[in-house]
């Protein structure tokens, strides 16, 4: 079923953006909308996707099917910069408007680039397995680190690997139809098997949370805390929307003064640092 495409804007929380033949702005949280485009679609032919530049919130992108528009004035006017192939998915880069992803519809050609703004595209797919990829998001990383999801599998590449490798560990043999990156987490999400994560590395390991270096105080924002050796802890997790995991290498020790208070989520694994996805889908606050 067709699933009517909304984006909040990136600098304006009260403004959205929502597609169906045409884009429609709102700038009072949906109490009235504006059309800002006249591309002429009827029928069944709905817009299938939206994505606003992170860092440009003027630069909008936006599909129907094989059809890529893009504005650069908030909507004034839009170019078509079509790369061939029905659109699954689009992403812009989080601080370079002009970079952007998209995944075509097949099992070769399945991911593509442009650095100017859709003037020019590239076929940057190597390594994939022939599959659909359905969804694409980059990392804010500095390397050009991006991240795929298939029908199945989750698959990465930058510009130190150059190509797309499977990096589906622990995940189930799953349809990947979305993807987000919040606080150096990635979340994943399914068709059928719920919400996945994985924190992402940002650097080596850290050693020991331990001695001098143990965890301590107030923990009341969601936080995942890694490393190949100990972790100790005498923290107070608190807060209705706060989940914090201590992933050690070798064991976790909850020391005096330790408490998790009601309404917040804090699991233990013993597994160190890595990108291991988890299934999030049951765990409530």
């Amino acid at each position: 079923a067709w699933v009517t495409p909304t984006e909040q804007d990136p600098s304006n929380a009260s403004t959205l953006y929502q597609g169906k033949y045409e884009i429609f702005k709102s700038t009072n949280n949906a109490g009235s909308w504006t059309q800002i485009s006249t591309f002429g679609h009827s029928g069944n032919d709905y817009c299938s996707e939206i994505e606003i530049a992170p860092s440009n919130n003027q630069v909008i992108y936006a599909s129907w099917g094989s059809t890529l528009y893009r504005t650069t004035n908030g909507g004034t006017s839009w170019s078509d910069i079509s790369p061939g192939g029905w659109i699954n998915y689009i992403d812009v880069h989080p601080t370079d408007p002009d970079r952007v992803a998209v995944t075509i519809s097949g099992t070769s050609g399945q991911v593509m680039e442009s650095t100017d703004g859709g003037s020019n595209w590239t076929d940057i797919s190597a390594g994939l397995p022939a599959v659909t990829i359905e969804c694409v998001i980059y990392e804010n990383d500095g390397n050009m680190g991006m991240f795929v999801g298939g029908n199945p599998g989750i698959y990465h590449k930058d510009v130190t690997t150059g190509t797309f490798s499977n990096v589906s560990v622990n995940m189930p043999m799953v349809r990947i139809t979305e993807f987000d990156i919040r606080n150096n987490v990635l979340y994943v999400g399914t068709y059928g098997r719920g919400l996945w994560k994985a924190t992402l590395s940002t650097g080596p390991c850290p050693p020991d949370y331990a001695g001098p270096n143990a965890l301590t105080g107030i923990q009341n924002v969601s936080e995942d805390f890694e490393t190949d050796g100990i972790i100790e802890s005498s923290q107070t997790i608190t807060g209705a929307s706060t989940i914090v995991d201590y992933d050690s290498g070798t064991y976790v020790e909850l020391t005096s003064g330790f408490e998790v208070l009601l309404g917040a989520v804090f699991t233990a694994f013993i597994d160190g640092c890595g990108n291991l996805f988890r299934d999030e889908t049951d765990r409530k606050n």
